[in-house]
């Protein structure tokens, strides 16, 4: 079913779920509209096509505006647009690309906008200013994406912007971009203190991080194909999920890096890609191991923890079922619950004297 409206109008406003869950409507001829309401179309899954006619005053892309139409195959954003909400392509399975009018005003990007979306580029508008949380999440045919040159701003909530993004292979950036810096496709921040992401389908072969790297964000590494990384000394924070499910088999941590964060080498895979070295700087400034940490890394068999380290969270060695031995820290005064929970091979367990408090199941097995 095709909907037309004379083209001549003009419409105010399409409220609120107007057409949502409209399962026979193929295609829709809009007028110029001033607004869209939220989820104005949304889950109608046989909708393939929206145009809209000239004349637009369209200040935003709703929230959930296409929420799980499947089979839209693509839409052009009015120049008017500023601003892309939460959720507006959602789960556009068939939305392979999406078009921007070549003067276009949009500045902002929000949470999840293209998730599970069917895109296999993106290139932003020079316009925008801001992204949100995860706004191309599970976007699993992406493969390149091109940043504006005013980009300033990545909203961080423990989760990468490319978070589950398999086909990832390359990141661009404007060379006049001053916030961000693209090298060989991998994004850090312009100065090269911060890496953000490492395309989960790059190839590692030949990688090495900059000497002046100091954070690596969440999710950096997540499923990091290569089995041998070198951090390099300046590296102070290892941040949540930054090597998570990678396939390191030998991790060296500097002696700058002060925390480790939550799940940061969690390993939760079924084949041989985990963890079987970890070895610690001799002078390391190590301070915390969060919860999860490496967990489930089975092929761990020693862990001798520097004097420095004054707090493990809970699991953190959880699960690494070929883990012989253990060296605590002196400056540890508390094991948390499951610390070393699921570890049967455990035969040599060194506790020092500073230690205070066993918490409950730390080495139930």
């Amino acid at each position: 079913i095709t909907v037309n409206f004379n083209q001549d109008a003009h419409l105010e406003a399409i409220e609120g779920a107007a057409f949502s869950y409209c399962q026979g409507i193929t295609e829709l001829k809009l007028p110029a509209v001033d607004s869209l309401g939220m989820s104005a179309f949304a889950f109608s899954k046989k909708l393939q096509t929206v145009t809209l006619g000239a004349d637009n005053r369209i200040k935003s892309i709703p929230d959930c505006l296409f929420d799980n139409c499947v089979a839209l195959t693509g839409f052009v954003v009015p120049a008017s647009v500023t601003e892309i909400d939460e959720r507006a392509f959602r789960f556009t399975s068939a939305m392979e690309t999406i078009t921007f009018a070549e003067d276009s005003q949009l500045r902002e990007i929000g949470n999840e906008a293209f998730r599970n979306s069917g895109l296999t580029s993106f290139t932003m508008p020079d316009s925008v200013e801001t992204i949100g949380i995860k706004p191309f999440e599970s976007t699993r045919n992406l493969e390149t994406v091109t940043l504006s040159k005013n980009l300033m701003n990545v909203v961080s909530d423990s989760a990468s912007i490319f978070y589950g993004c398999g086909a990832l292979k390359a990141i661009h950036v404007p060379e006049d971009n001053h916030s961000f810096k693209s090298v060989d496709g991998v994004l850090y921040d312009v100065a090269q203190t911060i890496i953000y992401c490492f395309p989960q389908a790059k190839d590692p072969t030949g990688f090495k991080l900059p000497d002046t790297l100091i954070t690596i964000e969440s999710h950096a590494f997540m499923q990091f194909a290569g089995e041998t990384l070198v951090l390099p000394e300046s590296l102070e924070t290892i941040s949540a999920y930054a090597f998570y499910q990678s396939t390191l088999n030998s991790i060296h941590i500097p002696k700058n890096v002060i925390s480790i964060g939550d799940y940061a080498f969690y390993n939760n895979i079924s084949d041989d890609n985990w963890l079987k070295t970890l070895t610690f700087a001799e002078d390391s400034k190590l301070e915390t191991i969060s919860k999860y940490a490496f967990y489930r890394n089975v092929g761990l068999k020693k862990v001798v923890l520097p004097d420095s380290v004054t707090a493990i969270g809970t699991l953190a060695f959880n699960g690494c079922t070929e883990l012989e031995e253990v060296v605590l820290s002196a400056g540890l005064t508390k094991l948390e619950n499951s610390t070393f929970a699921q570890c049967p091979a455990i035969r040599n367990f060194t506790m020092q004297e500073g230690l205070k408090t066993i918490a409950n199941y730390v080495m139930d097995s």
